[in-house]
């Protein structure tokens, strides 16, 4: 194969197949070099993080489809987050524990 059918090859790729492909050279090359990023609990932490950004694609993309306003879903996040650990930290939310409910657990009847 000369370098003319090679270059002529790699120019038909497309973004999504490079894209792939660097992935999953990242991937196996952190596998090999870096010991325990292979273990289940830290592939999870992995999809866990990445998971919120496809959230966050997806919802953009049915702003740009649709042709809403795009009202900084980024942002919008953050505020979110950032009541909701207000509440937290208040003890609103019930279902969570507030940083003081460590230091008082509740004591047996």
């Amino acid at each position: 194969m000369s370098t003319s059918q090679f270059l002529g090859k790699v120019r038909r790729l497309s973004q999504e197949q490079i894209v792939i492909g660097l992935s999953l050279l990242f991937f196996m090359s952190f596998g090999v070099g870096i010991k325990g990023f292979l273990r289940p609990d830290n592939v999870l932490s992995l999809v866990q993080n990445v998971a919120l950004l496809g959230i966050l694609g997806i919802g953009m993309s049915f702003a740009i489809i649709g042709r809403g306003i795009d009202l900084s879903m980024i942002a919008v996040m953050a505020m979110s987050v950032a009541w909701s650990l207000s509440l937290v930290e208040a003890g609103r939310i019930p279902g969570f524990l507030s940083p003081e409910s460590h230091l008082n657990p509740p004591k047996p009847a």
